[in-house]
């Protein structure tokens, strides 16, 4: 069985602004536009039987692991990055 499963980054309504503003901006406006290509793929992957994790974070942390790269704002890879560290801790 394969053990790996997809993680995203969940942010909520107190830390969509920072998280939008420490990426260098975002495609989408607001939180509820963020999520809904994110609710989209989750819906994909359990219908296929695969479990999403869902990675609340404090984007403070999020940025701190990017500096700590050497990074000075925050790229989809960093993310996709820290989201697969902060769900390793968790899962």
């Amino acid at each position: 069985m394969n053990n790996i499963r997809p993680c995203l980054l969940w942010p909520d309504e107190q830390n969509f602004a920072r998280f939008s503003e420490i990426c260098g901006g975002l495609k989408y406006e607001t939180l509820e536009a963020y999520l809904v290509p994110l609710n989209r793929y989750v819906a994909e992957q359990e219908r296929l039987g695969i479990p999403v994790a869902k990675v609340t974070f404090d984007p403070e942390e999020l940025l701190a692991f990017a500096k700590a790269r050497g990074l000075d704002r925050v790229d989809s890879e960093t993310r996709v990055t820290f989201a697969a560290t902060k769900a390793d801790d968790r899962y």
